[in-house]
């Protein structure tokens, strides 16, 4: 009877000693996993602020294209302008060069005023 009690005392022991075992192996996983969760909220930080500069860096680069596309219309206009303005400018002194013939009519060689 003493050798089934001191066998299954130690049995008892035997077990509780792996009992132990398995809950520092748990522990261990479990501290793993915490740390594995903190590195993962970190990165998940990381990104959620990377991701707001991005989309403010989007959100700039649209305005700018906006106000690129504003300003190529108004210098598209602009241009237009000048161009026909240029144009009238031309048709003027070609005018003028054809009437400058007749601008010589003078006693001494003067030529008279424009018009």
């Amino acid at each position: 009877l003493e050798a089934k009690a001191l066998a299954a005392e130690a049995s008892v022991l035997k077990m509780q000693a792996w009992h132990e075992a398995e809950l520092r192996k748990l522990a261990a996983e479990l501290e793993d996993e915490r740390f594995q969760l903190q590195r993962e909220t970190r990165e998940a930080e990381e990104l959620h602020a990377r991701a707001g500069s991005l989309h403010a860096e989007r959100r700039r680069r649209m305005a700018q294209g906006e106000n690129f596309a504003e300003d190529l219309e108004q210098s598209k206009l602009e241009l237009g302008r000048l161009q026909f303005l240029n144009a009238q400018l031309g048709r003027e002194l070609a005018a003028c060069q054809a009437a400058s013939p007749q601008r010589l009519r003078g006693r001494r060689g003067e030529a008279t005023p424009p018009p």
